[in-house]
């Protein structure tokens, strides 16, 4: 049976022995392998867990053609399975499908072709600054990252990368009708404010990923966000994967 490995990172501040502990997990129990019962991940420890995408073979094929010597994504892998499921369940709505965060649109990449949407009908539009962003940069946001997003995504004539700051980059062409979001920018302010723009014309039915609404340290999006979407009569979801998740009525 196909099988992908999830990098075992955990990464937070404080506990030093603790988080010592953690990523050394694997050198006392069997972890993160196919017959394994426990996955450790992306600060996440689960026992029992079926954890059936990590079999299952488009899954698994296309997830070791894109990230296999990517430990970051590798690590984040269940993050990835659900923006999968989200846009598997919107692609056929009548709306845009836009990430703010693309980074180096590896994951972009990867939900296209697991969800075959070559044939898309309508744009997916991946927002960033990709050189020097004001908060959460990594280690390719460096002055050639849009070079290469755009070159990995020139075959897809329905991607639509857009460099800038936002959400002055979004706010002059914003889509008539949108049916998927996700959003991953590291800032309160910057997302609110395009929840704001964009949450009103998100087609019902569409889906709102927040990456980071129930991770530590992200406290500020988590309360923020929290309180735009009951103030139009919403619950997010909080999953234990760290994000978050609102689907439009």
């Amino acid at each position: 049976m196909p099988y992908f490995r999830p990098y075992p990172r955990f990464v937070f501040g404080g506990g030093n022995n603790f988080r010592n502990l953690l990523n050394k997990l694997s050198d006392t129990v069997d972890i993160n392998q196919e017959s394994a019962n426990v996955f450790a991940a992306d600060n996440l420890i689960a026992i029992n867990r079926i954890t059936g995408f990590l079999k299952e073979e488009k899954f698994v094929d296309l997830a070791n053609k894109f990230f296999q010597n990517d430990d970051f994504h590798a690590s984040i892998i269940w993050r990835i399975h659900i923006l999968s499921w989200a846009v598997d369940s919107c692609k056929n709505l009548d709306g845009d499908m836009i990430e703010f965060g693309c980074y180096d649109g590896s994951v972009a990449e990867f939900i296209i072709n697991y969800n075959d949407l070559f044939e898309f009908k309508n744009n997916f539009y991946l927002y960033d600054i990709f050189n020097n962003p004001p908060v959460g940069s990594g280690e390719k946001h460096t002055k050639d990252l849009l070079i290469s997003v755009q070159d990995r995504m020139k075959k897809y004539n329905f991607v639509k990368v857009i460099p800038g700051l936002l959400p002055s980059s979004f706010s002059d062409k914003i889509p008539k009708k949108i049916s998927f979001v996700h959003l991953d920018l590291n800032s309160a302010e910057t997302e609110i404010e395009l929840l704001k723009l964009f949450f009103d014309r998100l087609v019902p039915g569409g889906i709102v990923i927040l990456d980071d609404y129930a991770t530590m340290y992200y406290e500020d999006q988590h309360n923020s966000e929290k309180s735009f979407f009951k103030s139009l009569g919403y619950k997010v979801v909080e999953l234990p994967s760290g994000q978050g998740m609102v689907i439009k009525r």
